[in-house]
């Protein structure tokens, strides 16, 4: 017999369950929407019903833009009407109707007045096996779907497009199962008479929408992102302030009554919000399509409209909010959790402010970081690295900075001598910020901070995986294969504490009491051990290997970063409960994996820094603190130009973005699985190819977002990737660190040829010695395909290799730069190469005996005839090496990113091809990277360091050679 307790506890859970249903069912949402403004509940609404939308409005207009058009006009209607929305028989079904009203009235307008911007962009079409005849079965089905009264609409979506049975359709929809019996059989007769007179069967039409879901393109991703964020910011301020466009807003009259003044300001103000957000536009206004909706149906189609200008100092892609340059950044809290502090990369400590994700001040340490620590409230920062030479007697060395964050001066630039010639340093700090301890190859050292002298010092003889320092500062735990415990306030030696395992330790840390000592041992499980005995009392497997972790200010809680594995999805900030070995938490930090982490001095706050990004989060809430606007979050790494001028840049954050370059408004977001090497567009622009380490190449429709073809990559690492379409976009060319030169075919994403390429110095044998080639390959640089792709060319140190794509078979050698080459690019005929060198270094004897060696000041840039072996010219370019070179579109100009770092001076020089003469310069605020031309050969994307990039017109930006 059933316990009544029992029973009792079942009935309560499905009540609870019925309310939490009922609290997210479409009605509620629309009430939360109408009566509390509630961005977030729009939100939900267009994730629910986004794919099924937009599948409507794909297949009822004729043209990519116009479904993006219909699309958005639909949900600025349910914005408007959502009050009345909620009388209606199911959201979906409204939706569906109100689409496919809009999306008839553009086909026909469009079939009377076609717009020639629109002619040169058709939707995509289905795979050619299923696409004529059940898109034909498709349109027709949706014609008289439209027909159907809202109530008997309803219930054919759910059942017979969404795969609900009719119970399930009667729970959905708040009726009786014979309520929902009688109209789905109603329906189907009304749809069986129509359909039969169009000489189609009921039961192939009804089977359509299941057997082509998959064939439907969703909506991309990033714009459900970016309405998230958007929304949130509409709740907090009233209006994000961005103009909607007027051929939205004049489709979205045409389903709308006149309404009053207020009314529409408020309407307009929720759907500008919607906008901003990119979830209901992903494409910045058509000034043509606009134009069109002004003059009417009857008016002459407009002229071209040349593209604007762009100002001299470019348009900025991206976003420099919390974008912190550069690997092993470590990150703080300092003035009561509304400063972060970063130290990173080149050795430059930034303040942040956090609501505004700006820098607001820097600390130039001239030299390199390597580790850094705060006290928790961040009133003293530790800072470990190498410190560059100040003069001609000064040979530089590893340094210890203590940073007084208040002041935000220097207090102390402490000199560590050399002993093993090695740079292993780490640093902690004391809660009270009295003392500083670094390990040093192998060394342990005991500084004060206020005087900046060494306290004591324990000589070792290996260099320590890892070093922890008690909150009180009185014992410190180092070691890799051995843990060492040492009370070194006491005068004693540092005793052995525990083996922990045969590859060593990366990461331990001292609870808040003192009282144990957790270190990650074999496997990445996390080891717990009792201070005073040194028995391990306990291991927790968290499902990875930590890399980083910070106690939060009471010792209840534990956020840990981890190591990242190849392939694998970021598993952001874990926060963990150290009593129980339980997550309690989980902040997402993007697609890469959180490098560092740590605490407010209350507790309330968490920060977290990526390679490229800053993070802050409330804690209570685990809301993300200040802005976060689209952009890359990471190194970009490659540029490449659509035909219609749409700009696509590939980052280290595992995603292809695209951008407005006239704007800088982003578009897409396409995501990999690992750091993204090289992208290619085709020449029709309708495909977008990605290559990123762990093997992950593919392969996506422009238009939509959706991955086409997933195929085999050029290697699991490395770094070196190169894809090129062939100029009709039948076949795909792609190349990696695996050496293999491979030709895809784009129609089925099949392999056409796959070919090996030997480089200069490597034999066959070493190919299958991993540890062998990876030395050999260390010289390893540049590559390119021609791009006519007849020519593959890449190059060890200075030696280019140019083989036929066709065959595989290499054409010639070339020893192009005796000091070696760092960039290289073919002309789209692959007859002539561009080549970028390395400037030789000076050594200069200083006065204490030792040698010096500096980075040289200038480096060769070169144009080759590839036929005849011979330089056509040459010209000397700043700084000590090249960073990249490359061609326009029509093989007529050349072009290189330079800099030099002892002048501060950063720019791109572009060439006349033909006779080497200078054409100008393009100045530049900061060092450079990739670049690359459009189609027009008019303007040029640069990326810099900081994960942004800006769009130049040549017309505007290049200004005559200081040769100074």
């Amino acid at each position: 017999m059933l316990d009544p307790r029992r029973g009792t506890a079942l009935y309560r859970a499905a009540e609870s369950l019925a309310r939490l249903k009922e609290a997210t069912s479409d009605r509620a949402l629309l009430h939360r929407f109408t009566r509390d403004h509630d961005p977030a509940a729009f939100t939900e609404l267009l994730a629910r019903h986004g794919p099924a939308v937009w599948g409507v409005c794909r297949r009822v207009t004729r043209h990519h833009a116009d479904a993006e058009d219909v699309f958005q006009a639909t949900f600025l209607v349910l914005a408007r009407q959502a009050a009345r929305v909620q009388k209606a028989a199911s959201v979906g079904s409204w939706l569906y109707g109100v689409a496919l009203r809009i999306g008839r009235k553009v086909r026909a307008k469009g079939d009377r007045v076609p717009i020639p911007a629109r002619l040169t962009s058709p939707a995509a079409p289905l795979e050619p096996p299923v696409a004529l005849s059940w898109n034909e079965v498709r349109g027709a089905l949706d014609e008289e779907l439209a027909r159907l009264p809202d109530r008997l609409r309803a219930v054919v979506l759910l059942c017979y497009f969404q795969g609900m049975t009719q119970d399930e359709a009667a729970a959905e929809l708040g009726w009786t199962a014979r309520t929902v019996k009688a109209r789905v059989a109603r329906a189907r007769e009304l749809l069986r008479a129509r359909l039969t007179r169009r000489g189609i069967e009921l039961s192939a039409a009804l089977a359509v929408p299941l057997l082509t879901a998959e064939l439907v393109p969703a909506v991309p991703g990033h714009l459900l992102t970016a309405l998230a964020a958007s929304a949130a910011g509409l709740a907090r301020s009233g209006s994000p302030g961005t103009d909607l466009s007027a051929r939205v807003v004049a489709l979205a009259r045409t389903e709308v009554p006149t309404v009053s003044l207020f009314r529409l300001v408020v309407l307009v103000t929720t759907a500008a919000g919607l906008l901003t957000a990119g979830s209901l536009i992903g494409r910045p206004a058509d000034p043509a399509a606009e134009r069109d909706v002004r003059l009417g149906a009857a008016a002459a189609p407009p002229p071209t409209v040349p593209e604007p200008k762009l100002p001299a100092t470019g348009i900025r892609i991206g976003t420099k909010e919390f974008r912190q340059v550069g690997w092993h950044t470590r990150v703080f809290f300092t003035d009561a959790g509304k400063t972060l502090m970063t130290a990173g990369e080149r050795g430059t400590v930034r303040f942040w402010d956090v609501q505004r994700g700006e820098t607001v001040h820097e600390i130039d340490l001239k030299g390199n970081h390597h580790d850094a620590a705060a006290t928790p409230d961040g009133r003293l920062l530790a800072v470990v690295g190498y410190r560059l030479p100040k003069g001609n007697d000064d040979a530089g060395g590893d340094a210890l900075w203590l940073i007084d964050a208040v002041d935000r001066k220097v207090r102390h630039c402490i000199g560590i001598p050399e002993r093993l010639g090695g740079n292993h340093q780490k640093v902690c700090i004391s809660d009270d910020g009295k003392r500083v301890v670094v390990e040093h190859e192998g060394d342990v050292r005991i500084f004060d901070t206020k005087s900046g002298e060494e306290l004591m010092r324990h000589k070792g003889r290996i260099n320590a995986g890892t070093l922890a320092l008690s909150r009180d500062g009185k014992l410190i735990a180092f070691g890799r294969y051995d843990l060492y415990l040492w009370k070194w306030d006491s005068g004693e030696e540092p005793k052995k504490f525990v083996r922990v395992a045969s590859f060593g330790v990366e990461t331990a840390g001292f609870t808040p009491d003192g009282k144990a000592l957790l270190a990650v041992s074999s496997g990445g499980r996390v080891a717990s051990f009792d201070v005073a005995t040194g028995r391990q009392t306990a291991t927790f497997d968290l499902g990875g290997t930590p890399w980083k972790w910070s106690f939060n200010p009471d010792g209840l809680a534990l956020a840990i970063v981890f190591m990242e594995s190849r392939g694998q999805e970021s598993r952001g900030v874990v926060l963990w409960d150290p009593s129980t070995g339980k997550e309690i938490g989980r902040l997402p930090v993007g697609h890469s994996n959180a490098s560092h982490v740590s605490w407010s001095a209350d507790g309330t706050r968490l920060a977290a820094v990526t390679d490229y990004r800053i993070w802050a989060w409330d804690v209570a809430t685990r809301k993300p603190l200040g802005p976060s606007s689209p952009g890359h979050e990471g190194y970009i790494t490659a540029f490449a130009f659509g035909p219609d001028g749409q700009l696509y840049s590939a980052s280290d954050d595992h995603t292809i973005r695209s951008w407005n370059p006239t704007t800088g408004k982003p578009g897409q977001e396409l995501i990999h699985k690992a750091w993204v090497r090289d992208l290619a567009v085709s020449d029709d622009g309708s495909l977008v190819a990605g290559s990123a380490l762990v093997n992950d190449l593919r392969i996506w429709d422009a238009k939509s977002g959706t991955e086409r073809f997933r195929l085999l990559g050029n290697g699991e690492m490395g770094g070196k990737r190169r894809v090129r379409f062939t100029p009709d976009g039948k076949q795909l060319i792609a190349w990696g660190d695996d050496l293999f030169l491979r030709v895809w075919d784009m129609s089925t994403g099949k392999l056409r040829a796959e070919y090996r390429t030997l480089p200069e110095g490597v034999t066959e044998a070493e190919l299958d010695d991993e540890r062998l080639l990876a030395l050999k390959m260390m010289g390893f640089a540049p590559v390119d395909i021609s791009a006519d792709g007849s020519t593959f060319a890449f190059c060890q140190h200075k030696v280019v290799q140019l083989f036929d794509v066709a065959s595989g078979r290499e054409r010639s050698k070339l020893e192009v730069d005796p000091n070696g080459i760092i960039s290289l690019a073919l002309s789209p005929d692959g007859k002539r190469m561009i080549v970028g060198g390395r400037g030789k270094p000076t050594e200069t004897r200083l006065s204490n005996g030792m040698t010096r060696h500096s980075s040289a000041k200038q480096h060769q840039t070169a144009l080759w005839d590839v036929a005849a072996k011979k330089v056509i010219w040459e010209t000397t370019s700043p700084g000590s090496w090249a960073i990249q070179v490359g061609f326009s579109p029509d093989g007529k100009r050349t072009a290189e990113t330079v800099s030099d770092e002892d002048e501060k001076t950063h720019a791109v020089r572009i060439w006349d091809t033909e006779s080497g003469k200078e054409l100008g310069r393009i100045e530049l605020p900061s060092r450079a990277g990739h670049f690359a031309f459009d189609r027009t050969g008019q303007r040029l994307a640069v990326a810099y360091q900081d994960t942004t990039a800006a769009c130049f017109d040549l017309g505007t930006a290049l200004k005559p050679a200081n040769d100074k």
